[in-house]
Order: structure tokens, then C-alpha cells, then sequence
């Protein structure tokens, strides 16, 4: 049986049908008159005869063409050379340097080599090469992507970052007062009052719908924020390491007479928005501290300091860390029972699934998550946050709340020169304290704490008896016990 007649592009060698008037892989219009036993486009019926005609021709490096698609670099030969017909002596080709084409996306670059040279329409009388079908130019930025460097974001809490697999942020719009909202557990609760609001979350005092308005029913707050955001990671945590009778258990395993978890009451979803109910926590405590002309005392500090460290070891214990540890997320109610309560789990991490420490490696987050003066370095860096990165932040605060201020809160906003900062305070903390206390005595309490904390490796486990043991003696020496009415202006 007679094999079809094949022919080979002069110019490029790529296999041609007899009837081709122009190569698809080039561009280059084929002469009419090529004769098919000629050495430019000769037929071949079997491979022997094919090797030993192409030896005819100056060497060339291998090309790899798709006979399908029209790839990059064809579409840059045939708009930025005419079509021109082709020489009779191979002999005068050059050797042309490896090419691979791929019928795949047309990039960055392409898309400009093909805008900046436009085609050549063909003369009269000639058939025009026909392009392929217009495919969507798909354009990555190089800043969408999150490298394990440290990167530039906001000035004080990294809320989103510039990433592949980043969320968008919705912004959240006020709901009218005396919107009723219905938690999954079929309960109504109804906007009473909107008491604070950001772009990314607002907080309303609401009551049960039809209860007579009265003390009790105003004490009630529900959150309201984007339902892909942080909320939904702080509903997770609630839900898996924060019921109500885990925590009933602990405090009477751990013989407390209370621990400072927030109490969700109910969660659901409004429109675009999702929203928890959590019983009235109290005052902020930064608010309390704006409202303050000079730091909190050296007692209030380590009152506090106790009462987050037993919700943090809590925390802990349940396979997960805070990770964004700062006095907007910390709530007093002072009232006839005092208690001071850590909420804001929206970046709740969890370090330990199945009881096994996650490895520290740099860059596997985005970096500096959370409020720049106070996460770790570890957070820093881009690394998952363990306890020992809660520890540490709850030392910075510790410092912040005594003496109003830390070396980079005030010389600069660059979370770069923060974290550096941090890295040199971790080798010498005594020069930390010291710049922050100046020639105040620095308490030995918290001297005491920032050694054991800031000389912990990435997945030790604390011990929470000793560091709780040392900030209890500091009390006791100035009299001062755990269960005292709590005064923010003693």
C-alpha cells in the first residue's frame, strides 16, 4: 500500500500534508512549486530514507512543535516577520538555538512581544495565516505571592495579607436596631445598641427576643463579622476546645475558682455575615488603659498576669495556641465578681493535632500576623505559632502595661525592623528591660518570668506551676493575694 506524501517545512523540518500552503509551526509561506521529491520537502516511506535526507540539511537544535496550538514563540515569529518565501538553499539556514514550545499560557512577556509588533497583513491575492482562537492572557503578579521572607504589611495588626491563597476581606456594614438575629440553636436575639465598630467586625448589646428588657437580659453582646474571617476561626475553636463543660472540668480538675474563657452562648449566620453571643465580659481593658494617665501598678499587672496564664494554659492543653495576645482582646468585669476573661481566638492556631508538635519551619504562614508590638518572633518569621510564642507575647504586654511603652513601639511601625528588634532582645532581654524601666527597679517577678519564657524551645512544654509559682511570690511579698477584689487604680 502507497504511504501519503509528506512534506517538511524548509525552514523549521516540521512534517507538512501535502497541501499545506503555509507551516503551522513558523508561519513561513511554502513555495507551490516544491517539488515532493525534492530534498526540501521530500515524501518519506520509511524512517531510514527520512534520516538520511535530513542529514542534508545544516544542523539545527532540537524543537520540540505542537501541531495543535499556536504556542508563544510562533506567535512572536509571525507578527514580528512577514511571511516570506522560503530559499531554495538550505544550506544558507544558521543553526537555530533549542526551543520548546507549549501550547499552555501566553505570559507576562508574550503578551507584550505580541501587543508591540503588529501583524503584517498579506498582500493581494495571498491567504492570510490563520491565528488560532484569542485565549485569555493569565497574568500573576509577582506580589501576590507569599514568600517565607518577612514582608512590609500594616503599620500595627496584619489583618489580611497579599497572597495566592489570601481571603478577601468584607468589609462589615451596621445592621438596624431591633433586627432580630436567629442562632442555629433556633434562639432570637435582638440588636439592642451598637457599642464599638471596625471596619472588620462590630459588636452589638443585645437581649433575648420576647424578655422583658430588664439587667440581666442587657447583659448579653453579640459579635457580627465577615463569615470566611477570623470569626468563623474563632467559632472552630470555640466549639472544639471550649465547650462549656470542658471548661466546667478543668476549673475543678485545676481547683480554681474561676478561669477566664469567654462563654459563647449561641452562633448563626445573617446574610453574608456570621455572629456569636457570648455573655457580657466587661470593659476593655485597652480602653481602660487610654482612660489611664499613668501605666497600671505592679500588682494590677501581675493579677492579670496570673489570670491569663491559667486561661493559657487551658488553651494549651487543648492542642491550641492564642497567637495574637494583646489588651484589645482582654475584657475586666469588675463588678460584684470580678473576672478578667482573654476572648479574640480569630487567630487561634492549632499547634499539636493528635498530639503531635507541628515542625518549626520559617515561612510556612504568611509573616508578622497579628498586633506587630506583641507576637513573637516565631510569628515574625512566618513560622506556626507554638506556646511559647504566647508566652512571650504575654511578656511583652507585661512590660507594656508597667511601663506605658516598648523600645519599637515608639522609634518605628516597620514590622521588619520590629522583629529585628525582638531577635536582639531575645540574646540580651536584660537590655530590654532596662531600656523600659530605665532606673526604675525592675520587679523580680517579671524577671523571673522572661527568663524561663524566653528560653524555651519551639515545642517545650512549659511549666506553668513554676511560672505561675514566681508571679504569686511577687504578690505575696507585696501582700497582695490572687483572690483580692481586683482595682485597676490601686
Amino acid at each position: 500500500m502507497e504511504r501519503m506524501a509528506l512534506h517538511f517545512c524548509p525552514h523549521c523540518g516540521t512534517r507538512l500534508q501535502p497541501d499545506f500552503r503555509f507551516c503551522p509551526s513558523c508561519g513561513m509561506k511554502l513555495s507551490g512549486d516544491i517539488d515532493p521529491g525534492s530534498h526540501g520537502s521530500a515524501a518519506y516511506t520509511d524512517n531510514n530514507a527520512k534520516m538520511d535526507d535530513m542529514k542534508k540539511f545544516e544542523p539545527c537544535s532540537p524543537q520540540i512543535h505542537s501541531p495543535v496550538r499556536m504556542t508563544r514563540q510562533t506567535a512572536h515569529n509571525v507578527q514580528s516577520h512577514p511571511a516570506t518565501p522560503p530559499s531554495t538553499d538550505m544550506k544558507k539556514f544558521e543553526p537555530c538555538s533549542p526551543q520548546i514550545h507549549s501550547p499552555v499560557r501566553m505570559t507576562r512577556q508574550t503578551a507584550h512581544n505580541v501587543q508591540s509588533h503588529p501583524a503584517t497583513p498579506p498582500s493581494t491575492g495571498e491567504r492570510g495565516f490563520a491565528l488560532p482562537r484569542k485565549r485569555k492572557v493569565i497574568v500573576q503578579e509577582d506580589s501576590e505571592i507569599c514568600s517565607g521572607s518577612l514582608l512590609n504589611i500594616s503599620p500595627q495588626t496584619s489583618s489580611a495579607v497579599k497572597g495566592k491563597n489570601a481571603k478577601i476581606m468584607c468589609v462589615v456594614h451596621p445592621l438596624q436596631e431591633g433586627v432580630e438575629l436567629n442562632d442555629q440553636s433556633g434562639v432570637k436575639w435582638k440588636l439592642l445598641k451598637l457599642l464599638s465598630q471596625s471596619d472588620n467586625e462590630i459588636i452589638y448589646k443585645v437581649m433575648l427576643n420576647g424578655s422583658v428588657p430588664s439587667c440581666l437580659d442587657l447583659n448579653y453582646i453579640l459579635r457580627l463579622a465577615a463569615k470566611d474571617g477570623q470569626i468563623f476561626t474563632e467559632q472552630n475553636f470555640l466549639q472544639r476546645a471550649a465547650k462549656t463543660v470542658t471548661v466546667e472540668k478543668w476549673v475543678k480538675r485545676m481547683k480554681l475558682d474561676y478561669i477566664g474563657m469567654p462563654t459563647c452562648l449561641g452562633f448563626g449566620l445573617h446574610e453574608n455575615y456570621r455572629f456569636l453571643v457570648f455573655e457580657d465580659m466587661g470593659q476593655n481593658l485597652h480602653s481602660i488603659i487610654q482612660s489611664e494617665t499613668k501605666p497600671l501598678s505592679q500588682k494590677v499587672v501581675l493579677m492579670l498576669a496570673c489570670r491569663i496564664l491559667d486561661v493559657l494554659e487551658f488553651v494549651h492543653v487543648n492542642e491550641y495556641t492564642h497567637a495574637d495576645l494583646h489588651a484589645e482582646n482582654i475584657y475586666i468585669n469588675s463588678g460584684s465578681h470580678p473576672k478578667v476573661t482573654l476572648s479574640g481566638f480569630g487567630r487561634a492556631f492549632r499547634f499539636c493535632p493528635g498530639g503531635k508538635h507541628v515542625e518549626y519551619r520559617e515561612g510556612s504562614r504568611a509573616p508578622h500576623l497579628g498586633h506587630h508590638d506583641f507576637i513573637s518572633l516565631d510569628v515574625h518569621l512566618g513560622a506556626a505559632p507554638s506556646r511559647r510564642s504566647d508566652l512571650q507575647s504575654l511578656g511583652y504586654c507585661l512590660i507594656h502595661w508597667m511601663t506605658g511603652a516598648l523600645p519599637w513601639s515608639s522609634t518605628t511601625h516597620k514590622p521588619n525592623d520590629i522583629a529585628a528588634e525582638k531577635q536582639r532582645c531575645l540574646k540580651d532581654f536584660s537590655h530590654l528591660l532596662h531600656q523600659c524601666f530605665g532606673t526604675e527597679k525592675v520587679p523580680g517577678a517579671l524577671q523571673e518570668y522572661l527568663c524561663q519564657v524566653m528560653n524555651l524551645k519551639y515545642s517545650e512544654t512549659p511549666d506553668y506551676t513554676q511560672l505561675k509559682v514566681g508571679l504569686r511570690n511577687g504578690l505575696q511579698q507585696m501582700g497582695v493575694a490572687l483572690e483580692d477584689p481586683f482595682d485597676l487604680h490601686m
